[in-house]
């Protein structure tokens, strides 16, 4: 499996247009067949801390991975400062 439990995931939020403006950024919680189950972050406290939302294995197509080995507080200030041409 290319994601795991405590993977930070940024998931594409399209418009109406299908042009994608927003992610959805969580920590993943668990996986099923069904998807996965991911922690929403909250920009209010900085963490990861807000209400769950589940996301199916094909709404997780161009989902953006932040695993242990990667830096989390740069994979944060990226999408937020639109460096990956989005923004939170």
């Amino acid at each position: 499996m290319l994601i795991k439990i405590n993977d930070v995931i940024a998931v594409p939020r399209p418009s109406s247009d299908g042009s994608i403006l927003r992610y959805s950024v969580g920590r993943i919680q668990e996986i099923s067949d069904c998807g996965v189950r991911i922690t929403l972050y909250s920009r209010i406290t900085s963490q990861f801390n807000s209400w769950d939302k589940i996301v199916t294995w094909e709404g997780l197509n161009g989902v953006l991975v932040c695993t242990a080995e990667h830096d989390l507080s740069l994979f944060l200030d990226e999408i937020k400062e639109g460096f990956l041409s989005l923004s939170l």
